[in-house]
């Protein structure tokens, strides 16, 4: 049933309509009793349904992230700078408004970053970007690592990227585009989430699933 849920458009199964089959089922079984349907009903909703968003919400991540590899470079380098001047107690100059930051407010700079992923002792952490950044650096021309090279800065960087969803919707939600950055964006999202497995069908249903779902939690 799952299947040839939608046959006139496609013979493929993804879970989204697993849980209406399931559901439709339970609903349509006499010989289950209520309580048993509603307790039924509980574990798909409340357990199955949960699961799987987060594993969903790590695709759509995942494909997301690979159209900003450039940006996450970008917060990464900010960063690094940034947490360098602080522990030297010296000034630089915020790119974007031309303003000198004192160390003050390099780190209020350095914590909006940091604060999604709640990092506990941000002197030790700043302490090992930079050392891990200067280490690689010697070794590799004086270039500063990938983003992702060091997992906890990539994860903070992630988390920071990720924090509000909305700012995700202009590349994975289908619809008219505002720019063409956005549309191409958009078709490397979809190109990525179809790479993992997935037919267009299917990215567009599992995408509109979970943008409805998060706005509705």
């Amino acid at each position: 049933k799952t299947f040839n849920f939608n046959s006139a458009e496609e013979v493929a199964a993804d879970p989204i309509h697993l849980f209406k089959v399931l559901k439709d089922q339970i609903e349509a079984d006499d010989q289950i009793d209520p309580e048993t349907k509603a307790r039924y009903m509980d574990i798909i909703d409340n357990h199955i349904k949960v699961e799987y968003m987060t594993y969903v919400e790590n695709e759509i991540k995942k494909a997301y992230l690979e159209s900003y590899d450039s940006y996450g470079q970008n917060i990464f380098d900010r960063y690094l700078a940034m947490a360098h001047a602080w522990l030297d107690d010296r000034e630089i100059e915020d790119p974007d408004t031309g303003v000198m930051m004192n160390r003050e407010a390099l780190s209020a700079k350095l914590e909006k970053i940091e604060r999604p992923s709640g990092i506990a002792n941000a002197t030790d952490f700043r302490n090992d970007i930079v050392r891990f950044s200067l280490n690689y650096s010697n070794q590799n021309d004086g270039n500063n690592p990938p983003w992702t090279a060091n997992e906890k800065m990539r994860e903070v960087i992630e988390k920071k990227m990720f924090d509000n969803i909305h700012d995700m919707l202009p590349v994975i939600s289908f619809g008219a585009k505002s720019s063409q950055e956005d549309q191409e964006k958009h078709q490397g999202y979809l190109e990525r989430m179809q790479a993992r497995g997935y037919t267009e069908e299917q990215v567009k249903r599992i995408t509109d699933w979970y943008v409805s779902s998060y706005d509705n939690s």
